[in-house]
């Protein structure tokens, strides 16, 4: 039986309005958004915590994890919206608003999800916020094929471990850029973070507490308010702590405002929004003032994606279950 959290689709539009805001530039609600390396680092912890719980779910209830179903789901999730964001950003903005045009490796990094492993200087412009995308596959890539095999706290631990020895290691500058931008840590905590849920551990009475509650949405409020960003891993812990409790505390704090329905809505759009929100600012640069460009995105970027939802990519989630064998129950829907 599938496991609705709820909250969490409120936190991505609280993400990625941070994300927009920190690309757009001055605005009203600029001070209450969170800078836009923080907001892609709740993104990750949000995966984490989703991909790691399905993942657990599954190899409890069945005795394994059926990684061509895996993929096959995150497969329809993710590729459709973003070869069309691919097209709109690399073809269409470059010929209908002068945008320069993309060099040959430029693109190839695009196509094949390794944006993040490139420095930027080679010409991503309106695209270069796939990196995080990129990231995120590469995750998955390896994420459930470890947890197919092994228990899901070692391999938390080996990928903090593998972290520091090449932050050791790695000593070319943008050695040191790919690496710092390829947070696999910030989605291992929230994978931690899932195990406890899904273990039902002893830990969570601490995180439940009112204490540890309003410390991580003060650290984060905190940040917001100053714009700067922190360290991922550090952002990441009380990042957890607040998912864990809008998802399955029935006392968390926000969790009324963050289940308010228009955001429930907007949550399932965030994808696409992400995917389409830095083209369309490269687009309406030359017609839309600076002080007005946050709304403007905002607006056109959601407005955009849930077109493109309702229209384009609810009828592929419909083949998600489609599978040569039989489905496995019961599932948890990632987003």
């Amino acid at each position: 039986m599938a496991r609705y959290f709820p909250g969490l689709n409120g936190l991505r539009v609280y993400a990625a309005f941070s994300v927009i805001g920190f690309h757009a530039g001055p605005g009203l609600l600029k001070p209450f958004l969170l800078d836009g390396r923080d907001a892609v680092t709740l993104f990750f912890v949000l995966s984490g915590f989703l991909i790691t719980y399905i993942l657990l779910n599954e190899q409890g209830s069945t005795g394994t994890i059926n990684l061509r179903r895996f993929y096959w789901r995150r497969t329809l999730r993710i590729f459709p919206v973003y070869y069309v964001g691919y097209l709109f950003g690399t073809v269409l903005v470059p010929l209908a608003f002068g945008h320069s045009t993309f060099p040959p490796i430029a693109l190839f990094g695009l196509a094949t999800f390794t944006t993040n492993l490139f420095p930027f200087e080679l010409g991503f412009g309106a695209m270069w916020h796939y990196w995080s995308l990129g990231v995120e596959e590469q995750f998955y890539l390896f994420w459930s094929p470890l947890l197919k095999r092994f228990n899901v706290i070692p391999v938390i631990i080996g990928v903090f471990v593998v972290k520091l020895a090449l932050f050791f290691l790695v000593t070319d500058p943008h050695g040191q850029v790919v690496l710092d931008n390829t947070r696999f840590e910030c989605m291992a905590i929230g994978g931690l973070a899932a195990w406890m849920v899904y273990t039902r551990h002893s830990a969570l009475q601490l995180i439940y507490s009112r204490v540890f509650q309003w410390t991580a949405v003060a650290i984060i409020g905190l940040f917001a308010v100053v714009d700067q960003s922190i360290a991922g891993w550090v952002f990441s812990v009380p990042a957890a702590i607040l998912i864990v409790n809008v998802a399955t505390n029935p006392k968390a704090l926000l969790v009324r405002v963050l289940e308010w329905r228009p955001l429930r809505t907007l949550g399932d759009w965030t994808y696409s929004a992400y995917i389409y929100h830095y083209p369309l600012q490269f687009a309406l640069k030359s017609v839309v003032p600076s002080a007005y460009m946050l709304p403007v995105l905002a607006i056109s970027a959601f407005a955009f994606a849930g077109l493109s939802y309702r229209w384009f990519e609810k009828p592929l989630l419909g083949l998600k279950d489609y599978s040569p064998k039989p489905p496995i129950l019961p599932r948890v829907d990632a987003p």
